[in-house]
């Protein structure tokens, strides 16, 4: 049988925590016309993002993102930023974000709890690590993920680490290894 597509792209925050995922960063910064060394430039991001492929992050997730969906790594970033710069504690329902998708504008809203598989479900806390597929439709458009679910291009994960400078990730690597 032919290998598992590969996993998707997620964040992985710097040693530092004043390097974490910001909203300072602009995305007019970004160089829209960079790829990843592999020929796919919906793949990239700020390195203000800390992007990292292949890492398996765990965490509290803000949002569903088999239906919270982007055309880039970049607006998944931003994403995250707009949420940590927006969303906190006593913040529930309130808009932090519109997003475009499929020709429609949606209107993000944040969360009050956020589920894991680790923790289980708790209180939501700002967004400081995302996760995004940016697997073309035209590569498959499928993202490998250690779930059940069949993960496809667009998907934009936001997710909530404890420790955001030592990220826990149930895996890390490119699979097949």
């Amino acid at each position: 049988p032919p290998p598992p597509p590969p996993l998707p792209l997620r964040s992985r925050p710097p040693p530092s925590p004043q390097h974490a995922v910001t909203p300072a960063a602009n995305a007019s910064q970004v160089a829209a016309a960079h790829e990843d060394g592999q020929g796919n430039p919906l793949a990239v991001a700020d390195p203000m993002c800390h992007p990292t492929k292949h890492a398996g992050f765990n965490g509290g997730s803000l949002n569903w993102g088999m239906s919270f969906k982007v055309a880039t790594a970049q607006q998944c970033c931003d994403a995250c930023r707009a949420h940590a710069s927006t969303c906190d504690a006593a913040s529930g329902g309130k808009v932090y974000m519109k997003r475009q998708w499929d020709g429609k504008v949606i209107e993000e809203r944040c969360a009050t709890t956020m589920t894991s598989n680790e923790r289980g479900t708790h209180q939501a806390q700002p967004c400081n690590v995302f996760v995004f597929c940016p697997t073309p439709l035209a590569a498959g458009g499928l993202c490998w993920s250690n779930d059940v679910w069949n993960h496809s291009y667009g998907e934009c994960w936001l997710k909530h680490q404890p420790n955001a400078t030592m990220p826990e990730a149930g895996a890390d690597g490119a699979f097949p290894p």
